[in-house]
């Protein structure tokens, strides 16, 4: 279940991310949200896992830069993150700025995943089964 009050992780590096995730979590906050183009996700894990607190009991969301929109693209930079949020799973994977009808910086998300956007997304979500927890 989606928490109702959260901490994002936008513009916080190295130690300094590390530790409001960690104060965060100290405080009884469960949704972590970092993103593959803050550029901290490796930290925003190293907090989690070393906060003493289970994997199962934070809703940790990450979002999907432009660039790596396409299908092909977006099941590795999922991969890559998973790998550098040390854990199996995400609870939820947003698209940055998708910018509908091309308008603004995402240069569209139909165009950039060649026209199915919403397709290759779930395939690629489908794939790496980011949707299911592990078993308990």
């Amino acid at each position: 279940m989606l928490p109702s009050i959260g901490v994002g992780t936008y513009k916080l590096k190295g130690q300094e991310v590390i530790d409001s995730v960690t104060s965060a979590l100290d405080l009884g906050y469960r949704h972590i949200d970092t993103a593959q183009v803050y550029d901290n996700e490796r930290e925003v894990g190293q907090a989690i896992a070393a906060s003493g607190v289970p994997r199962d009991d934070i809703f940790l969301t990450t979002k999907v830069w432009t660039d790596r929109f396409r299908h092909d693209d977006l099941i590795a930079s999922l991969r890559e993150s998973l790998e550098r949020l040390g854990t199996e799973y995400v609870d939820l994977v947003l698209l940055h700025w998708p910018s509908p009808g091309g308008r603004g910086a995402g240069g569209g998300v139909h165009r950039r995943a060649g026209g199915s956007q919403a397709a290759g997304a779930d395939a690629a979500y489908r794939r790496l089964q980011l949707h299911q927890r592990p078993a308990r």
